[in-house]
This record gives C-alpha cells, structure tokens and sequence, in this order.
C-alpha cells in the first residue's frame, strides 16, 4: 500500500493545467528526435565532424510531446499500477458521505468491466481528476455525479477511469470497506432521497457549506 496523501492527484492536475495554460506542448525533432527512421534534410549539410554536432542538424518535420505531457502520462501509469493509493479529500462535492478535509479514500484498480453504478470513482474529466459517484452504465459509457452535487452530472468513458475507492477511513481512524453495510446502506439511502437530497443539500450551501478552492 502506497501513501501519497493527495499527491499524486494533485501533481497530475497540475501538470495537465500547466498543459492546459501553455499552448506549446510539443517540439519539433530538430531539437529531439521522435523518429529517427524517417529522417529529413531537405539539402542541408549533416555532417559537421561529430556525432555531437551532427546532433544539433535539422532532422525533418517529426514532432514528440513535451516532457509535460509525458510527465501526466507517467504519473497516471504510475497511479494505475499501484495496489492501492491513499487520498485525503477536498472539496463538497461528496458531502455528507465524505467531508471536506477530514475523511482519506482508499483506491484500488478496477477492471473495466468491474465498474458499476454506486462504485466511487477517481475519474478524468476536462482536464481534471475528479472523485464522484457513478450513477448509471451505458456500455462504455458512465454517467457520474457527487453525492454533494446538486444538479451537474459528468459523462465519461470507462478508460476515464483511473481507480474505484474500496475502503473509507474517518477522522477516528475507524477503517470502512465499501462493501459493508455502513458504506452500502448510508450510500443508497442518500441517492435514494431525490428531491429531498437536494433540498437538503440547498440549505446545507446555505447554512454551513462553502465553497473549496
């Protein structure tokens, strides 16, 4: 088991906002060979002497992604390959089942077929990772919604996915699988309200509820 404490997430947002606010994410082979099968010259000189001058000569029109990009690769097969990873949470949109702050996650891999409506997923959506619930399967498809939202719902594939929560640990360090009946029931129960959840939520954001930055 691999304690990260939000990191991970954290660093992959990052690194896809920094993507996201930057609009130059690749560089041409001139300054690092993509393909160094289908190289290009048109005419100009390529031997200077040296294997490291020759380094420096125009190469042709390959492109390769910037570190960046690769960087949100690695750390996402890096997030995937783990047996499970430990977030602490941030943010209302899971409330009241997991709390802003206080409440950790713990996540697993999960098969693509494995995925099903109720389970609490660690998603890519827009740019962002997301942890939300799923609420209904079409195929490939998941539609997904925090238990906090009020009416936003997401829409994404199965290869969006990036871990299912299997385990809950509160404030008072008591462990909660989410197969047991303390996660089940609270979990159905709380969908299961409708209107009335909303309602709820509505004066909770009134009352006591702010927004996370």
């Amino acid at each position: 088991m691999y304690i990260f404490d939000n990191l991970l997430a954290e660093l992959i947002q990052c690194v896809l906002n920094s993507i996201n606010r930057f609009p130059v994410n690749i560089i041409t082979d001139r300054f690092c060979n993509g393909d160094s099968t289908n190289d290009v010259n048109y005419g100009r000189k390529v031997d200077y002497g040296s294997e490291r001058l020759n380094a420096a000569t125009f190469h042709g029109g390959d492109h390769r992604l910037t570190c960046l990009f690769r960087l949100a690769l690695l750390y996402e097969a890096y997030f995937r390959s783990m047996y499970a990873v430990i977030l602490r949470l941030k943010g209302n949109s899971m409330y009241p089942l997991l709390r802003n702050g206080k409440d950790v996650v713990v996540l697993g891999k999960c098969p693509a077929e494995s995925l099903q409506p109720m389970d609490v997923v660690l998603f890519r959506y827009r740019g962002k990772h997301v942890l939300h619930r799923i609420i209904r399967r079409e195929g490939e498809r998941l539609l997904i919604q925090g238990d906090g939202s009020i009416v936003a719902k997401e829409e994404c594939t199965v290869d969006d996915v990036v871990g299912k929560v299997v385990q809950i640990c509160r404030p008072s360090g008591k462990e909660i699988p989410v197969g047991s009946w303390q996660w089940t029931i609270p979990s159905r129960v709380w969908r299961g309200l409708g209107f009335l959840r909303i309602w709820l939520l509505r004066v909770a954001y009134r009352l006591f509820l702010r927004p996370v930055k």
